[in-house]
């Protein structure tokens, strides 16, 4: 059935497009077609680097960035759903964009976070440097994990902190040497 749905939905298209172009020309067709791609890389471009900024100076200041890091993750995919060239994915893009469709989509999206998470069917952790760093996240359909050799599970450590106060230095003029 899944499978089945991009078939109309591609004649949907090819129907759309030359209706376009009989009425208003296939070069402004053409524009029309091309012209949310432009404007998703912009979104791209600027959107995502300051909304990760903003996520970034949340955490800095020890708030919690999850609305925003949703909103964020909301206009990438905006930016994203606009870049691919068709009409169903131009038409999502403009729902996540609309403030009232976007709040109702990041509502239902941290409902079902919360549930996934208090259930115990997802986890999320940060990887170290290299290809697996980041975050991951991984969901299960039960609450069971298997840990691996690698992976054990979570062990408590006593932390202490150490208090260090700052020391100035002062920097003087390098010595050259002389030729003689």
């Amino acid at each position: 059935m899944i499978l089945a749905l991009p078939f109309p939905l591609m004649l949907l298209e090819v129907f759309l497009f030359f209706l376009f172009a009989s009425r208003i020309g296939f070069f402004n067709t053409l524009g029309l077609y091309f012209l949310p791609t432009f404007i998703g890389l912009l979104l791209l471009s600027l959107q995502s680097r300051t909304g990760l900024v903003k996520v970034q100076r949340i955490i800095a200041e020890g708030g919690h960035p999850g609305r925003k890091l949703l909103g964020t993750a909301a206009n990438f995919m905006a930016a994203i759903f606009l870049v691919i060239p068709s009409l169903t994915t131009r038409v999502v893009a403009l729902l996540l964009i609309v403030p009232g469709v976007r709040q109702i989509f990041l509502l239902v999206i941290q409902a079902w976070l919360t549930r996934k998470i208090a259930s115990g069917t997802a986890r999320m952790y940060r990887g170290g440097f290299g290809a697996g760093s980041g975050f991951r996240t991984e969901f299960r359909k039960d609450s069971s994990w298997d840990f691996s050799e690698s992976e054990g599970p979570r062990v408590e450590r006593d932390a202490t902190v150490i208090d260090v106060e700052p020391l100035e230095i002062e920097h003087s003029e390098s010595k050259t040497r002389r030729d003689s």
